[in-house]
């Protein structure tokens, strides 16, 4: 068996292979989808699984059902890891009980759950378990989420707010599995993130928030919203969050950046993720630096290639030629 195998928009039915290697390809099927695991315990003759996965940008939707089992994640395996991965997980019926650092977690049906893969992990199904999970890489999702948030596995309430809008997202995307197109992807990328960075804003430190670290989440989430405008200055945001100019500097000194950095940053990861996006083919690089808010085509180019290595142009066309 290919690891390939398990790479597929197609389900992969893991009770069609012989009973005697259906723990090897369970255990294949689940490396492929959530980074690597291994099953603890081999499963029985009666064991049934189906999983797929698709792309979105780079993010994965794995989509899975499957009878009672066990695996865990321990340091060999997070050490085997490329990058590091979010998991946002939505339960729609089954049990699962979930050991993630030093917590555990049981949840069922109608169930939000975030887990990391750099963190030791061990999951129990207890009941035929069928759940659709967001595969996000920490290194795009990091800049858009406060310098120090604290990720960690967690419960998002998925009944009301932004968690009931996340789960909605997950289960929309889920529903449209087979529908979805790959033009369509740059733009359902883009969404998943934003909504995805701002709910784990939101959840994950309620309690531990500081006055300065909710108005930046606030000033931050002011600035997403009105990124394309290219009259977005320091003075505008300050007043439109009714603090003073210096105190913006101020609590933006806790993201590692000041605020025109950080501005700038969104603004050129916007254009980056536009020139790999195929429903922006048709528009040239200068297009899509003024739709992001820059007012200099020559100076976006010099900043692109500042941060990116390559010039807008040949960076759209080296992602091309792959």
């Amino acid at each position: 068996m290919q690891p390939e195998t398990f790479v597929s928009e197609r389900w992969c039915a893991i009770d069609e292979f012989p009973v005697d290697e259906r723990t090897d390809a369970w255990q294949m099927a689940l490396s492929a989808g959530y980074s690597d695991w291994t099953v603890s315990k081999r499963v029985p003759a009666d064991f049934t699984a189906r999983i797929r996965q698709r792309d979105i940008g780079g993010i994965r939707l794995v989509e899975c059902a499957c009878s009672p089992c066990h695996g865990k994640r321990t340091a060999q395996e997070i050490k085997r890891d490329e990058e590091p991965y979010l998991g946002i997980q939505l339960t729609f019926g089954g049990q699962e009980h979930f050991n993630v650092g030093d917590g555990a977690l049981s949840f069922g049906a109608g169930a939000l759950f975030l887990w990391t893969s750099n963190q030791p992990c061990e999951f129990v199904v207890t009941q035929a378990l069928h759940k659709a999970t967001l595969m996000i890489p920490f290194a795009v999702l990091q800049e858009r989420l406060p310098k120090n948030l604290n990720i960690r596995g967690a419960v998002i309430d998925s009944r009301a707010g932004l968690g009931a809008i996340l789960f909605s997202h997950i289960q929309s995307l889920t529903d449209q599995f087979s529908n979805l197109h790959a033009v369509d992807s740059g733009c359902l990328k883009r969404v998943t993130l934003e909504l995805v960075a701002s709910t784990l804003a939101g959840e994950l430190d309620k309690n531990e928030s500081s006055l300065s670290e909710r108005y930046l989440r606030a000033v931050q989430a002011y600035i997403l919203d009105h990124l394309h405008e290219e009259d977005l200055s320091l003075n505008r945001i300050a007043q439109a969050n009714r603090i003073s100019v210096r105190y913006l500097h101020m609590i933006f000194k806790q993201s590692g950046k000041s605020a025109s950095n950080w501005i700038q940053q969104q603004r050129l990861d916007r254009c980056r993720d536009a020139l790999l996006d195929p429903a922006y083919a048709d528009r040239n690089v200068s297009e899509i630096a003024y739709q992001w808010g820059f007012n200099d085509a020559s100076h976006f180019s010099r900043l692109f290639k500042l941060h990116f290595g390559q010039s807008p142009n040949h960076f759209r066309k080296s992602h091309y030629a792959h």
